[in-house]
């Protein structure tokens, strides 16, 4: 998918989220699009990109495969629809203006085309008024029992209808919405151990009888218990008060004492518990899964940073150089601490050749701060400057570096 398919609203939208601006997140999006990497994009395009970090960068390239996959997504969604004829103005408008995966593909499960289910069986039985009736809970003159008649046995119309009520309230998207919120900030993750599978090595003893809050769980605990989960010999799940939930849910749904009652009461706890719980647990999963391993990649290259980092010859004061033609090789002292003490820039190349100027000003670097090695940039010039560093006789060792 190409620039233009992002809309500008999509566009100010990521913007806002990183705190950058909209033309360098243009900028940067072309210079993704023409094939560009993270790092040589953060190295040789600042002037386009507004000086951007590898941090901003590759924050804008996740972002933008994630909402390039929401308009691809969106397309789909609104051509599936179109297509059943039950496309109104007022979802074209719902699902245009979502910019959130799950919110698009709440709206989308009502229309979603499905295996056959309860709910689609009692359609296929003609059962939908009196779902709707029961839904609706406008009185239509006559006892429940006697309507429900009207559709063959009493009893299986009722239950067909309740499987249909069922569904309606687990693809309610405003439902999915707010019970995600719930389980999202009030349920807990609860692990225990499979009874009768061994944990020899007793890596996850403590995770066997185990439980923290979804909103608190660090990413190191989620892992273990995900890999317990992998091996065979944990088993977790995401509990929320149910009670609560369909109390909450009862009050949406029924706004009018009458016959219907019960029977709402009951498909509510059942779309509750065999269809809503279920469909946003396995979400919440996911997310922690996202959560925890993100976090776990921020460990590792905070770690792999430090260690490449590290002095490898040890606690020295070094001039780094990174060679430079036109614009000059850019000079950086630091102590053993990693300190910045000093920097400039000189000319030894094309066009100034100022060699000896050059010559002088490391001297004077060397003495003023005891440097006592040369780290020098492997990019464009490399060679040229190692030449005449090792010509001068400074002193100092020299060592070339990947840069």
């Amino acid at each position: 998918m190409d620039l233009k398919a992002l809309p500008t609203p999509v566009l100010l939208h990521i913007a806002k989220l990183l705190e950058i601006s909209l033309q360098s997140l243009v900028a940067t999006i072309a210079l993704f699009d023409e094939g560009g990497t993270v790092p040589f994009i953060a190295r040789y395009r600042k002037e386009a990109t507004g000086n951007l970090d590898e941090v901003k960068i590759l924050s804008i390239q996740e972002k933008l495969e994630y909402f390039r996959e929401l308009e691809d997504r969106r397309a789909t969604v609104l051509a599936s629809i179109a297509e059943q004829g039950k496309l109104t103005p007022e979802l074209q408008a719902k699902i245009e203006k979502t910019l959130d995966k799950s919110e698009l593909e709440d709206l989308y499960l009502p229309y979603k085309p499905k295996r056959k289910t309860k709910a689609s069986v009692a359609r296929e039985k003609g059962f939908e008024p009196l779902a709707l009736y029961l839904w609706e809970q406008i009185p239509n003159g006559q006892p429940l029992a006697a309507f429900a008649a009207t559709f063959g046995d009493p009893q299986e119309a009722l239950e067909g209808a309740r499987h249909i009520i069922s569904e309606m309230v687990a693809e309610n998207a405003d439902f999915r919405k707010a019970v995600r919120a719930m389980m999202a900030e009030k349920g807990i993750v609860v692990s225990k151990a499979i009874e009768g599978v061994p944990d020899p090595e007793g890596k996850f003893k403590m995770y066997a009888d185990f439980s923290e809050p979804v909103s608190k769980i660090p990413s190191h605990r989620m892992l273990a218990i995900r890999r317990g989960a992998k091996e065979g010999i944990l088993h977790f799940e995401i509990e929320l008060n149910r009670d609560e939930v369909c109390a909450w849910l009862r009050s949406k749904v029924c706004r009018e004492p009458g016959e219907w009652q019960p029977h709402l009461h009951e498909a509510i706890e059942d779309g509750y518990d065999r269809l809503l719980n279920p469909s946003i647990q396995t979400e919440i999963r996911l997310d922690l899964k996202d959560r925890s391993d993100e976090e776990a990649i921020k460990v590792f290259r905070e770690n792999l940073e430090n260690l490449l980092l590290s002095p490898p010859a040890g606690a020295l004061t070094v001039i780094g150089v990174d060679p430079g033609i036109r614009t000059g090789c850019k000079i950086a002292v630091v102590d053993d601490t990693g300190k910045l003490l000093e920097h400039t820039v000189i000319y030894p190349l094309e066009p100034k050749n100022d060699v000896a100027g050059s010559i002088r000003t490391l001297s004077r670097l060397i003495q003023q701060h005891n440097a006592q090695a040369f780290a020098i940039g492997n990019g464009t010039g490399s060679r040229e400057v190692a030449d005449i560093i090792k010509q001068a006789n400074l002193g100092p060792f020299s060592v070339v570096v990947s840069e």
